[in-house]
C-alpha cells in the first residue's frame, strides 16, 4: 500500500468515527426533545384537571352564596314583619 491509500483509509476511518459520534449526539437531542414533549403533555393534562376542580369549587361557592342571600332576604322580610307587628 502506498501513502495515498493509507491516508485515504485513515480519513475514511476518521469520517466514520465522527459520523458515529455526531449520530449519538443527535440521538441524545432527540431523546431530550421527546422527554420535554411528554412533560408538556403531562403538564397540560395536570392543569386541565386542576382547572376542572377549580370550576367545581367556584360553582359550589356560588350555590352557597345564593342560599345565603336567600336566607338573608327571608330574614329581612321577617324582621320587617316583626317591626310592623310591634308598631300596630
Amino acid at each position: 500500500m502506498d501513502i495515498e491509500d493509507k491516508t485515504a483509509m485513515e480519513i475514511n476511518r476518521d469520517k466514520e468515527y465522527w459520523l458515529g459520534k455526531f449520530n449519538g449526539h443527535l440521538e441524545k437531542l432527540l431523546d431530550k426533545a421527546n422527554r420535554d414533549n411528554q412533560l408538556l403533555r403531562d403538564m397540560a393534562h395536570h392543569y386541565q384537571t386542576r382547572n376542572k376542580i377549580c370550576n367545581i369549587k367556584v360553582n359550589q361557592m356560588q350555590n352557597k352564596l345564593k342560599k345565603t342571600l336567600r336566607r338573608k332576604d327571608e330574614r329581612e322580610n321577617l324582621d320587617m314583619l316583626l317591626e310592623a307587628s310591634m308598631r300596630a
